[in-house]
């Protein structure tokens, strides 16, 4: 059963739908090692959260954010994503601006044991992470 829940501050307006729960495998928290072969600023610390209820949580570096996360056999649909609107460093809203877009574009994913791996449509890798829990 999907639920529609109305959020006030969003990057892209509308609702939430929570769907489906993320896998076994790719559930917990994750953190950011590379963002489309252009590497992380170590100290941003990019991280999502894959909720085992089909919800999406964590941080672009400055900014928290949450969302939807559908996952099933391999495909990924993350969002839309809200977050909070605060400034930092010109270098980490860059980072935060690239991890939120490679979420956004992701629709597949790969977990080899080390890394989980944000593919996009043609197979490139967007997102390389590695769990934290």
């Amino acid at each position: 059963m999907l639920k529609t829940i109305p959020l006030l501050m969003a990057l892209s307006l509308g609702c939430v739908t929570v769907a489906t729960a993320a896998e076994p495998e790719i559930a917990g928290t994750w953190l950011a090692e590379d963002i489309r072969g252009g590497g992380v600023i170590d100290n941003a610390q990019s991280k999502i959260t894959f909720e085992t209820d089909g919800r999406v949580s964590g941080s672009g570096g400055c900014n928290i954010f949450r969302g939807s996360g559908v996952v099933s056999a391999g495909k990924l649909k993350i969002g839309p994503i809200i977050s909070t609107r605060m400034g930092c460093a010109h270098a980490v809203m860059d980072q935060e601006e690239k991890f939120f877009s490679a979420l956004n574009a992701a629709s597949s994913f790969i977990f080899d044991g080390a890394f989980l791996r944000l593919l996009a449509e043609d197979g490139s890798e967007l997102l390389r992470l590695t769990r934290l829990d």
